[in-house]
């Protein structure tokens, strides 16, 4: 369409378009878009008011305000109410009883009713959280997202779709976005595909930054009787946000990391890595254009989760970065309040139990995570509801939930759900089994947590035992709660389930063998002379990671990978039977469990030293590499047979060390920490340095 050239006429005030009016600069009042508006890539916001100077009546403010093509932001809490939506700034999400905002509510409560002749406004006491209008989006943060968007068109994105596809086939994908990953890649490879020509360009991309940007900016308005559709209708198509973007790269990462080849994309291990790791980069760059809205929901959560399990995957699970996030996604969590009983009345049924597997997912990484580096746990259950998600297959095909047999929803009381047979009759194996299954341990292991830190080995007595039991028995209830179809009670060569299932059973099968160690561990009075209860958990757990190394073939990530297994749960369960190998005296009735010990740590320790579970560079390498030098030390000693002989012949006051003399190299360590720290200690010992290689 042809501009209407605009004749300048110094008696006659000519109106700015909106963006330069708001952004204070001077306009050329060019129609229908003026220039500074073109230039900066702005045509779509370019608009003149009707009236544009008359005075704004509060109706008309209100009418302007609802029609904005930039909608407030809102902050998708349980508990909210549509007049509680708009967005203040700064934001302030989850606002719980002793925040001021709860008080200054009941003052007004208070006086509304106490003065009902002459009522007070609520103006008086909120004046701080009027609503204010929202800021343009900033220079640099359209640079960010034009910059994503350039790098997106540098990938192949065609075949990064049959990968996740492949991904897909085999029965994995993201723990907590798994209802969302295949549509989500369809929807963001139909973008670049359409705009793939015209991004190249950089007023385009700047363009296409602006309108995602003001996309990511909507909140997600859904009621209870809204469906899926409803949903994938506001963040797909002509409504995509930067969250679906991120969620297929994210997708994408795993799926690398996950397959050894694929010859489209990459073909040797270095080209993989370099792969993933390319793509977590640009999904870094995309979380952080989300996080700079200032725009908390659903899905910016879900890909904070699944970017953090990303960094343990490839930085590895000490990595500073994936302890950051671990934080980043608390903070998420409790601002956006879904550590609380939510309000069922205002959401639809499949957006209730995505944050309820959100709260699940994210509390049970907080425990693993404290547990495996030894640090103080982010989240406490005092503070939060537990309630654990259902696990109904359906549920995002249609928007509605299945009840089970008695009529209810999986509910948790306190955090051990369903020991009154309420769980659904036949849970299928799929992510939220996991999620369902292990956030049962989780649980029990921030009790376990507590109680180590009020009873030190040196202070166990009559109270701890009776905690301890509970515990135990509290570990055996959530156990005996599993359907018995997720308890695996046999050997994982005679299963003919899917991989993926095999892969689940064995999971939870180590999750729960490794409660019941932490539990040992925390109760014991002495490290360095495990008991025989723990020597036959840790041998158990020993036994079934090595057993799931070599089968590997016959599984699939279920939820964890085969690296965090075995630096989880077959590093520890190595590190207690290396110490009752040294010492022999003390446990000369286990010959026979002793002999099939060596025998899983000699497997063990040649997968390691061969990288068939990591190599060097990759995530985790340093730990790996201090443990299997280590156990080969002690594998060696073993097998040289002499010092063990002199340990069984020496007199009770001989000079001559014995294996046992320096176990206090041990007084200091956490009871669960099997990191650098005991694996060095245990490499001091006098009987393992003449066999360091």
């Amino acid at each position: 369409m042809p501009k209407q050239s605009v004749q300048r006429n110094m008696s006659a005030r000519l109106a700015a378009c909106d963006p330069c009016r708001r952004s204070k600069l001077a306009c050329s009042h060019e129609r229908p878009v003026c220039a500074r508006c073109q230039a900066r890539g702005q045509e779509a916001d370019c608009s003149y008011r009707s009236l544009p100077f008359k005075r704004t009546t509060p109706s008309r403010h209100h009418s302007r305000q609802q029609s904005s093509p930039i909608p407030n932001i809102t902050m998708s809490t349980p508990v909210e109410t549509p007049s509680q939506t708009a967005h203040r700034y700064p934001n302030p999400g989850f606002l719980g009883q002793s925040s001021h905002s709860t008080i200054f509510a009941q003052m007004a409560s208070t006086a509304h009713h106490d003065t009902a002749s002459c009522p007070l406004q609520d103006s008086v006491f909120f004046e701080c959280g009027t609503e204010r209008p929202l800021p343009d989006e900033s220079a640099d943060t359209i640079d960010k997202v034009s910059q994503l968007l350039k790098l997106f068109l540098q990938l192949k994105f065609a075949q990064l779709r049959i990968l996740l596809q492949s991904w897909h086939a085999s029965g994995t994908n993201l723990a907590l976005a798994e209802p969302l990953t295949a549509r989500f890649s369809d929807a963001t490879v139909a973008f670049l595909r359409t705009w793939n020509a015209d991004l190249c360009s950089e007023l385009s991309a700047r363009q296409k930054a602006h309108w995602l940007l003001r996309n990511s900016r909507q909140s997600i308005n859904l009621t209870e009787t809204s469906n899926t559709q409803d949903f994938f209708n506001q963040t797909m198509g002509d409504n995509l946000r930067l969250e679906v973007l991120g969620i297929f790269l994210t997708a994408a990462c795993r799926a690398v990391m996950d397959i050894p080849s694929f010859t489209p994309l990459y073909v040797s291990h270095r080209e993989r890595v370099t792969m993933a790791r390319t793509l977590m980069s640009i999904g870094d760059l995309c979380l952080e254009c989300c996080l700079s809205l200032d725009s908390l929901n659903d899905l910016q959560l879900v890909l904070q989760y699944e970017n953090m399990i990303v960094h343990t995957q490839v930085d590895g699970d000490q990595s500073y970065h994936s302890w950051r996030r671990m934080g980043d996604i608390s903070s998420s969590l409790f601002a956006l309040g879904y550590h609380q009983l939510p309000d069922t009345s205002t959401i639809p049924p499949f957006i209730l139990q995505l944050r309820k597997a959100g709260f699940a997912r994210i509390y049970t990484a907080d425990k693993m995570l404290a547990v495996f580096l030894g640090r103080p746990p982010r989240i406490a259950r005092e503070y939060c509801t537990t309630i654990l998600p259902c696990n109904d297959s359906n549920l995002w095909q249609d928007g509605t939930m299945d009840i089970d047999a008695n009529g209810h929803e999986s509910s948790s009381n306190p955090g051990i759900e369903c020991l009154q047979g309420l769980s659904m009759p036949k849970e299928p194996f799929n992510h939220m089994a996991d999620t369902r299954g292990r956030a049962r341990f989780s649980f029990l292991k921030e009790d376990i947590l507590k109680f180590s830190r009020r009873y030190p080995p040196s202070e166990l007595d009559n109270d701890s035992s009776i905690e301890v039991a509970q515990i135990f028995n509290g570990i055996e209830s959530a156990w005996n709660a599993l359907p018995e179809h997720l308890r695996l009670t046999q050997s994982l060569k005679l299963s003919d389930g899917s991989p993926f299932s095999n892969d689940l059973l064995i999971g939870i099968r180590l999750d729960y063998l490794n409660t019941l160690f932490l539990l040992h561990l925390a109760s014991s009075r002495q490290l360095q002379h495990p008991g025989r209860d723990l020597l036959a958990i840790a041998g158990e757990m020993l036994s079934l990671v090595t057993e799931a190394i070599m089968l590997r073939d016959r599984l699939v990530n279920s939820g964890t990978s085969l690296t965090w297994k075995v630096a989880q749960y077959g590093l520890p369960a190595a590190g207690v039977i290396s110490l009752s190998l040294l010492n022999v005296l003390a446990y000369d009735d286990w010959a026979g469990q002793r002999t099939k010990c060596i025998q899983d740590l000699n497997i063990l320790v040649a997968k390691l030293k061969v990288g068939a579970i990591v190599r060097a560079g990759e995530a985790n390498f340093a730990l790996f590499s201090r443990a299997t030098r280590t156990m080969q030390s002690l594998l060696n000693l073993l097998s040289d047979g002499s010092s063990i002989k002199a340990q069984q012949t020496q007199a009770p006051d001989s000079n001559i060390w014995n294996l046992t003399s320096d176990l206090n190299l041990f007084a200091n360590i956490e009871p669960w920490d099997f990191e650098f720290d005991f694996w060095a200690s245990l490499a001091d010992h006098p009987g393992l340095n003449i066999y360091e290689s």
